[in-house]
């Protein structure tokens, strides 16, 4: 059993490509392997995980084992614990589409509400890709597969989700979450969902609009060439990735 999850490790969402895997792993290594030789040795054995974890994202087959190992214990506290900073080149560049294509904006912002690793996956894969006319459905893809890796396919859950994280309750969040891990199509949804609207006091108004009828998040499939690697863009020594910066972390020790 992996004890570590190689999603976590590089900051990104379970539902990313290998495009994004590339790049995320080039602005890390430029983030390591830059500065004094007493920094490189400090930081030498987080580089060491971070190309593990590449290798093993990036090996379709690989991968593959490890997603079957982890599909039944998929866990939200380890992805909103991590901490993000930024790409100060990929913001920059990032910026810069807007002006061009300002309706990425509001996916943007959309899946940000959600979580930043999203933020940053799809920022990734738009100007990767130079796919800026296809924005809306890779936004919709990252969400849904989100949503599904950690909160199942259930449509109910799946609203009640959105809406904890939106109001940034991630501690109801994870707590849901680990209901779903651990009961699967076991879970008793409505009593799941009052024992959180209890427990964390959250207001009725909050999960009731969950069980409000809404389309379902849309199947959506996109194969798009790749385009060239966010390492190519002079990324430099800026910290990329990672989720949730704001997030205090101590809460659900």
């Amino acid at each position: 059993m992996n004890k570590k999850n190689y999603y976590d490790i590089l900051g990104l969402p379970p539902c990313i490509d290998a495009v994004a895997i590339r790049a995320t792993t080039s602005i890390l290594r430029n983030r390591y392997q830059t500065g004094s030789a007493q920094e490189q040795l400090k930081f030498k054995p987080l580089l060491q995980e971070i190309e593990h974890a590449s290798a093993v994202l990036s090996c379709p087959t690989a991968r593959q084992q490890f997603d079957l190992a982890q599909q039944e214990k998929w866990d939200l506290r380890g992805h909103l614990a991590i901490r993000t900073t930024g790409d100060s080149a990929l913001d920059e560049i990032w910026h810069y589409s807007l002006s061009y294509y300002p309706e990425l904006a509001d996916d943007d912002a959309r899946l940000a509400s959600y979580s930043p690793s999203l933020s940053f996956a799809f920022r990734l894969l738009v100007t990767e890709k130079k796919a800026f006319d296809w924005g809306g459905r890779i936004a919709e893809e990252l969400e849904q597969q989100f949503f599904q890796h950690y909160f199942g396919h259930e449509a109910l859950l799946i609203r009640a989700a959105q809406r904890l994280l939106q109001a940034r309750e991630y501690q109801a969040a994870c707590e849901l979450n680990r209901a779903v891990v651990v009961f699967g199509q076991a879970i008793k949804v409505e009593q799941v969902l009052a024992d959180l609207r209890q427990r964390h006091q959250l207001s009725d108004q909050l999960l009731q609009s969950a069980a409000t009828p809404e389309p379902e998040m849309p199947i959506v499939q996109y194969d798009l060439e790749p385009g060239s690697q966010v390492g190519r863009m002079a990324v430099g020594a800026a910290a990329a990735v990672l989720l949730l910066g704001v997030v205090n972390v101590n809460w659900y020790g």
